[in-house]
């Protein structure tokens, strides 16, 4: 009879060196991908709302059709809205962001996040983030201050996470000046886990903020800040999750008019040009005053083409002129149509 040797059943010392490699060149792949993630450079707005509702031509509160026409608007340019914790697992471990990220913010804690921005934001598939003053929260409706919303209701709404919580401070006093409001900050994080809402999200009561309060907010628990930077957050690097800016939506009613208008007659028709006629568009407005960005459109324009820098709308008629090499290219482009956005080229104010 033959000689049969013997086989071991298990993995061999080879084979095993060879999975082990393996796993670890795709895990030393993964974290160097995640290491890229958190390094990418993205436009990411926060923007910045207080009130939603009807209260006259107030630069706080925003009607809310022009609410339900900035999310309408949001939502056919592709933007996806992020959490705060979203940035945190951005930057910590780089966890992908969509391509177009956008933050929708609301500041003090008012009824309205209750009745308006919420049933708002959730039949667009949004979500956002309410900053509440945790110290003008009474815990029953019969102690309700006015305007603002109630411990229970704000429970509720941490549950359903449409709009999750975060803290704006316990009596919404500069942090920089008032070192009182200051430890307070502390307050306002135990009143909110007192109330089974773990956070570790803040605003900066007015946006101010130096070196000394950023550090006195992050050792009180919480890992982001928002300030009012009017301007757009970028992620990667230039990332401060402890400052980060937001653009200011500017509330109140707004009418808007535009003409492309015809260049001055000559005093004297018989001496020659001195150089090009520019090219000048007169804007209407009426409302809160704001800055804008006009666009130029023609046919033969790219949607990224035609845009002036952004100027004041004040009241009443403005002018502006047109640099000459863009209106060469509109001239060029067929009929143009003039478009009113605002200053950060997120929403159009004249439809």
């Amino acid at each position: 009879m033959g000689k049969t040797g013997n086989r071991s059943g298990g993995i061999g010392v080879g084979h095993l060196c060879i999975l082990i490699g393996a796993l670890a060149l795709v895990m030393a792949l993964w974290m160097l991908e995640r290491f890229r993630e958190s390094r990418r450079d993205r436009a990411m707005p926060i923007l910045m709302y207080h009130r939603v509702g009807l209260e006259g031509n107030s630069p706080w509160c925003v009607p809310v059709e022009t609410f339900k026409h900035h999310l309408r608007q949001l939502k056919d340019q592709g933007y996806v809205t992020v959490l705060p914790a979203d940035l945190r697992a951005h930057r910590r471990w780089g966890k992908p962001l969509p391509s177009k990220p956008v933050m929708l913010t609301f500041d003090d804690g008012t009824e309205d996040a209750l009745s308006v921005v919420e049933p708002l934001l959730k039949s667009f598939g949004f979500q956002g983030v309410v900053y509440v003053i945790t110290g003008a929260l009474a815990e029953t409706p019969e102690t309700r201050q006015p305007g603002f919303m109630i411990w229970p209701e704000v429970r509720g709404m941490a549950a359903r996470r449409t709009l999750v919580i975060g803290s704006h401070g316990h009596q919404h006093a500069n942090l920089i000046v008032n070192a009182g409001a200051l430890k307070a900050v502390a307050e306002s994080h135990r009143q909110l886990g007192r109330h089974g809402i773990w956070t570790a999200d803040f605003c900066y009561p007015y946006g101010q903020y130096n070196v000394g309060v950023c550090s006195a907010v992050n050792k009180a628990g919480f890992t982001t800040a928002m300030v009012c930077e009017d301007a757009v957050a970028h992620t990667g690097r230039r990332l401060n999750l402890m400052a980060l800016p937001r653009v200011s939506v500017m509330g109140g009613t707004h009418w808007f008019q535009s003409e492309i208008v015809a260049p001055a007659p000559r005093p004297d028709p018989s001496q020659p040009i001195a150089g090009p006629i520019p090219m000048r568009i007169r804007v209407s407005h009426e409302g809160v005053p704001l800055m804008i960005c006009l666009r130029l459109c023609g046919s033969g324009m790219a949607a990224t083409d035609g845009w002036l820098a952004p100027a004041d709308a004040g009241k009443g008629p403005s002018v502006w002129v047109v640099p000459e090499s863009l209106a060469v290219r509109a001239a060029a482009a067929g009929p143009l149509q003039v478009q009113v956005w605002d200053r950060h080229r997120l929403f159009r104010l004249d439809e």
